[in-house]
């Protein structure tokens, strides 16, 4: 509360005499900020703790004879989600919304299982995963709620490629969850302002998009190490790279590059560095997340993407089917382009900068 206070003194210093702020409304979202996102190893513990709850619940049914009817566990999946999002939106307490999440996960299993129990074909199952999910975004505010309606809708999406055997048009998810991502992380501004509700789904849909598309940018790691193997990785480099142009290029501007010479430079440079990703396009949609995720101030994300370059660099080495002087070539090669390119950004630096 102090920093905040701090912070209200600090923008009043910065506007004229007759700037106003509800002081009192800002302080009262900041304490509903941090109980809500605050104590997080408390409410994980919590949550562990409604699941195992939930489940003993379920058990005593079990016995019961209550679920000897597939179609009663189907109704009963769907009842526990509408129930668990009834009482997170109805009351405000801890216990009470770690075990609705607890509830609410187990409803979908619920579901799965009735699904199957019933052996109803698998496209139903993922159409009603995606419905149920939209349904949820759109009556729930809680964090955790929102953040497994957005990667049971993500994950739902991905398995119909899994049903159909579409490994090799994982582009479509690589381009839809990277664009989704990408456009909510440079419209944060305009999101959180647009609505109360939107405000408070900004932070579990962007981390859900930003979980979806590491999701896949795994996926092209495991790529050949498993059953399936993907066709025209090239194709994904080059959406990596027009990414990171994208933005790379505000920068331009920015450190007084304004000829066009100048910016051709940079750009080959760019794509110079990231050819040797050409048939390993995770290491680019790695660069791509890391310079995301550091460009909008995302510092969880931006972590947990530096541990994840680490990986990626370390398994694009293990992968190259190379001797080891020809492997040192290449990291020798990246090393000086990467001095070239800090020779000549220090170049275009004036001496205050």
């Amino acid at each position: 509360m102090q920093q905040l206070n701090e912070m209200i003194t600090w923008v009043k210093s910065k506007e004229s005499a007759d700037f106003q702020l509800d002081e009192e409304a800002l302080k009262t979202d900041f304490l509903e900020y941090q109980s809500a996102y605050g104590n997080i190893s408390l409410k994980v513990l919590s949550i562990l703790g409604g699941l195992l709850a939930t489940a003993s619940f379920m058990g005593f049914l079990v016995l019961t004879g209550f679920y000897d009817s597939d179609r009663l566990v189907t109704i009963s999946g769907f009842v526990f989600i509408v129930a668990s999002v009834l009482l997170n939106n109805k009351f405000d307490h801890l216990l009470l919304d770690t075990t609705t999440i607890a509830t609410h996960v187990i409803g979908y299993v619920l579901i799965g299982l009735g699904f199957d129990e019933l052996h109803m074909n698998e496209r139903y199952l993922i159409g009603t995963f995606m419905i149920i999910s939209l349904l949820v975004m759109a009556f729930s505010e809680n964090y955790m709620i929102a953040l497994i309606s957005v990667l049971v809708f993500s994950g739902s999406l991905a398995a119909f490629f899994e049903i159909y055997d579409l490994e090799n048009y994982v582009i479509i998810l690589f381009l839809l969850f990277g664009g989704s991502w990408t456009w909510v992380s440079a419209h944060e501004g305009l999101i959180i302002s647009g609505s109360r509700k939107l405000n408070k789904l900004f932070q579990p849909v962007h981390l859900g998009l930003f979980i979806a598309f590491t999701s896949v940018v795994f996926f092209l790691v495991m790529d050949g190490k498993f059953s399936f193997q993907i066709k025209n990785l090239w194709v994904y480099a080059l959406a990596a790279w027009a990414g990171i142009i994208y933005l790379i290029s505000p920068l331009f501007g920015k450190n007084g590059l304004t000829d066009i010479k100048s910016k051709i430079c940079i750009v080959i440079l760019a794509v110079l560095l990231l050819i040797p990703s050409l048939y390993a396009p995770y290491i680019a949609g790695v660069t791509f997340m890391l310079l995301l995720t550091y460009k909008y101030g995302f510092r969880t994300q931006f972590a947990l993407s530096v541990a994840f370059l680490v990986y990626a660099f370390s398994q694009y080495y293990y992968d190259l089917n190379m001797t080891l002087l020809v492997k040192s070539g290449i990291l020798f090669g990246s090393g000086a382009l990467l001095l070239a390119a800090r020779l000549i950004f220090n170049k275009q630096l004036t001496d205050h900068e």
